[in-house]
């Protein structure tokens, strides 16, 4: 028996795509689920130890940083430019 369906078996959900993607938050929610399932599939292993993410909202604040350092953080716009400029002459160098 594949390990996605002992997951399938232990949440008592049959396998269907739309009901699942209901279901599977809850199941995210219950730490105990997700060890066991983590027996079977090793993927599902992982993200309980990437629970602690969920707990709480990402709070992102690089002000005590910028005020040690003297170092004002990118803004994500301008990140996201020089990002994708490096990939454009990473695919250009390429061909």
């Amino acid at each position: 028996m594949a390990g996605s369906s002992v997951v399938y078996l232990l949440v008592g959900v049959k396998y269907d795509h739309e009901v699942w993607r209901e279901v599977w938050p809850r199941v995210m929610s219950n730490t105990i689920m997700i060890r066991i399932a983590g027996w079977f599939n090793p993927l599902v292993a992982e993200s309980y130890e990437m629970l602690y993410q969920s707990d709480s909202p990402y709070l992102f604040d690089s002000g005590k940083f910028a005020r040690e350092f003297g170092f004002a953080g990118t803004p994500y716009a301008d990140g996201v430019r020089a990002t994708a400029a490096a990939f454009q002459l990473s695919a250009a160098a390429k061909a």
